[in-house]
């Protein structure tokens, strides 16, 4: 049996062989899966964002772009239906099985377009500039007869897949290669292909955590879902997108990507968020990347602001809200007075935690104003701040509703908090995982006996490493919590989580802190009568962030005070 071409994607949803609009196109992308050889490389619906001589990004897409070692790279456009074209009046039209005719861009000049976008996009890519790619163009109308001849000057049957070259395509395509190349012969090395591969058809893996209680668990691969595909071809195809997701959706996942695919394509590019844990975070799983920024919001205007030489408010001799108010202006002046320091594209995660009025500094800070490339990732269940809280109107929205982190007993206690704000019923993804443990303490004493022996079983008995442990409080951990003055036994120490250093320590953290974060295993503490003073929505937003934190194990020990009607208990 031969070979047959790798093809992108390698499975088609049946959801998408149901829609009446992917039809034709599914009918060619069937006809090349099965009947291009192992030299073949085919991607089907492919879109890019290129800036072409530094001027306002712009998008390309195709139907097809198949590749192959020796032609070189062909486009194809296609549209099905009854075809037809008036001279007169320059017009295309496609007649669908109903009889109903439809007008359609011209194809031909649209295949053109998108090959010289093509071309751009290649050029712009540090590791392919100097690959002279040999790119042609063609059209497909799979559902006619196209016969010989010129279908119009510029529109040669040479060039056009039709219904009758479907039962042989692989020799219609290599005659259309002939066709541009005049039987030249290239050499498109296979590590070009590969790079090529790993910009139109990105590969991305979330593994499970590393805890060895849970082997099993992280001998799976959580793949993301058709859903999560479908954003990341959303974030290829519009310079504006808000993504919005419940707890454990893969947003930061897909936030990261897309940085990561910005900066590789030259794009100067800054990942903002709000939290400094998750900053720091976020660096760390992007390591150094020559083109990529990683910084808080707070960070930015601070850092932006000495650059351009501007006076900063002192901290501490103004509260929070006029440093959320006054920092937007410095950084809004300070790109204004220095236009080097601005970005290509920025990508916001956890965006829900800014401003309103933050949202006109970013844009400042984008070469291209409103046009630059700007996406924000949010969970509006996460809102743990006051401020006046708003994406921009001039954003595509786009929803994921898969949640592929956390282990089915914790996805079921996070589901009790979630909002109406999801169209969707959110669908739990990740593994069976283990029942969520619930115990009471009677004071302090009591709490810190019942969490040395939670510590003693999870470190001891189920040989879980401490660096897979984080305990979050709602309280201030130098004023209020007393986690930091605990004797929780001399085999493991209770520390802040940014000063851990040792494999014997027990990170501790606040949960707005660990906000965005996530822990193999998480224990929250200190859920007392003291809460019972915060307003209810502002604690249940809190007790939404705590418990979806954790991937694979939670433990939730509270005062026997506590209103368990507060708990999805």
């Amino acid at each position: 049996m031969t070979a047959k071409c790798k093809i992108f994607p390698e499975y088609i949803p049946n959801d998408w062989r149901r829609e009446p609009a992917r039809r034709a196109e599914l009918v060619l992308y069937d006809a090349f899966r099965n009947n291009l050889g192992s030299d073949w490389t085919v991607f089907y619906d492919v879109a890019w964002l290129a800036r072409v001589r530094n001027l306002v990004p712009e998008d390309g897409q195709t139907d097809f772009i198949l590749i192959h070692p020796h032609f070189g790279i062909l486009l194809v456009e296609l549209k099905g239906g009854q075809i037809s074209y008036s001279a007169t009046t320059g017009q295309w039209t496609s007649t669908d099985a109903g009889g109903t005719a439809h007008i359609i861009k011209d194809p031909f000049t649209q295949v053109q377009r998108s090959k010289y976008a093509l071309k751009n996009k290649l050029s712009s890519i540090p590791s392919l500039a100097a690959t002279k790619f040999p790119i042609f163009d063609s059209v497909a109308f799979p559902d006619v007869r196209v016969g010989s001849g010129q279908l119009r000057l510029d529109a040669p049957s040479e060039i056009v897949i039709g219904f009758d070259d479907l039962a042989n395509i692989s020799a219609k395509v290599t005659s259309i290669f002939h066709y541009w190349n005049a039987g030249q012969k290239h050499n498109i090395d296979k590590k070009t292909i590969d790079t090529v591969i790993r910009l139109f058809a990105p590969q991305i893996e979330l593994r499970n955590p590393l805890s060895s209680q849970f082997a099993q668990e992280n001998e799976e691969i959580l793949r993301l879902t058709s859903n999560q595909f479908k954003a990341l071809d959303g974030l290829r195809r519009v310079p504006r997108l808000a993504i919005s997701g419940c707890a454990g959706s893969g947003k930061t996942v897909l936030a990261l990507e897309k940085a990561r695919q910005l900066a590789e394509e030259g794009f100067r590019t800054l990942l903002l968020c709000y939290n400094r844990h998750l900053a720091d975070h976020l660096e760390d799983r992007l390591g150094e990347l020559p083109s990529l920024d990683v910084k808080t919001f707070h960070g930015l205007c601070h850092e932006f602001a000495q650059a351009a030489g501007l006076k900063l408010p002192k901290i501490g001799s103004v509260s929070q809200s006029q440093i959320d108010t006054e920092y937007p202006l410095l950084l809004c002046e300070a790109v204004s007075n220095q236009p080097a320091l601005k970005y290509d594209a920025i990508i916001v995660d956890e965006a829900q935690d800014f401003g309103r009025d933050w949202w006109d500094a970013l844009e400042m800070c984008l070469k291209d104003g409103k046009q630059g490339v700007l996406y924000a990732f949010f969970d509006n269940n996460q809102k743990l701040y006051k401020r006046s809280v708003g994406i921009p109107e001039t954003f595509a929205c786009y929803e994921l509703y898969d949640n592929i982190r956390n282990a089915q007993p914790i996805f079921r206690c996070v589901e009790h908090y979630y909002s109406a704000m999801q169209s969707k019923r959110i669908e739990p993804r990740g593994p069976s995982g283990r029942p969520v443990e619930w115990a009471r303490y009677k004071g302090k004493s009591d709490l810190q006996t019942v969490l040395s022996a939670t510590l003693k079983r999870l470190v001891k008995t189920e040989q879980v490493r401490c660096s897979d442990i984080v305990i979050l409080t709602p309280h201030n951990l130098e004023e209020k919590s007393a986690l930091l003055s605990m004797q929780c036994g001399d085999d493991y120490q209770l520390v802040n989580l940014t000063a851990r250093k040792h494999k014997d320590q027990v990170g501790c953290s606040t949960i707005k802190r660990f906000k965005g974060l996530e822990s193999n295993v998480v224990i929250v503490v200190e859920l007392d009568d003291e809460l019972t003073k915060r307003p209810e929505t502002e604690f249940i937003n809190e007790l939404y962030v705590a418990l979806s934190r954790a991937r694979n194990h939670l433990i939730v020990l509270r005062s026997e005070k506590f209103n368990d009607s507060l708990l999805p208990l």
